[in-house]
């Protein structure tokens, strides 16, 4: 198993290179007129969208509860993203070399939080599992009590075996988002993002 888990950043970075990627944002809250709340793409930002409720009583605050989350991403470009009860959503994307590393990422630009916990990633070589690495508590941030500062985000980054030619992989999680009453909310404000890199 290896992994790290980077410390909390007050800045932001949108992992450019990513080859795959989920991301569960606020969107518009489930409105299907409005911005998506998750969504599965490639390297060139195509992507597939899902309007989910995650709050359907927000006039307490905002608060997703605990979500679970799916994505398998495959270095054909296939993906496939689960979130909680919805409908899971399935992208082709582009084509890419054998995997080198998973990332989680929780973000906020609000005060507010996002978290991952039951973080655990499989790594295969086709069909066959190479390698199941169970993390437990994954990125968390929270600037619900700085709201002079209130950008932050951390990462977890899980990279399968040195040596081993990596074509799928199967990142799953719980993920929670919540920002307190009065917080003025934007599509972005809050994510949960997975990344499967080339």
């Amino acid at each position: 198993m290896s992994y790290l888990l980077s410390p909390v950043d007050n800045g932001m970075d949108y992992f450019v290179d990513e080859s795959l990627y989920a991301s569960m944002d606020v969107g518009s809250n489930g409105n299907p007129y409005g911005d998506p709340t998750f969504a599965a793409g490639d390297d060139q930002g195509e992507e597939v969208w899902g309007f989910g409720v995650w709050d359907s009583n927000t006039s307490d605050g905002f608060d997703t509860g605990n979500v679970p989350v799916g994505f398998a991403g495959a270095s054909n470009g296939n993906e496939t993203l689960e979130v909680g009860q919805n409908a899971p959503i399935s992208y082709a994307g582009d084509a890419f070399g054998s995997i080198s590393s998973v990332q989680f990422q929780a973000a906020v630009t609000v005060p507010a939080s996002a978290s991952w916990s039951n973080v655990t990633v499989g790594f295969y070589d086709g069909n066959e599992l190479v390698e199941v690495d169970s993390i437990g508590t994954g990125p968390a941030v929270n600037t619900i009590n700085t709201p002079n500062s209130p950008q932050a985000e951390q990462v977890l980054t899980v990279s399968p075996p040195a040596g081993s030619n990596i074509t799928n992989a199967v990142a799953t999680g719980t993920m929670r988002m919540t920002a307190p009453v009065g917080t003025a909310l934007g599509s972005s404000s809050m994510f949960c993002s997975i990344f499967v890199n080339g």
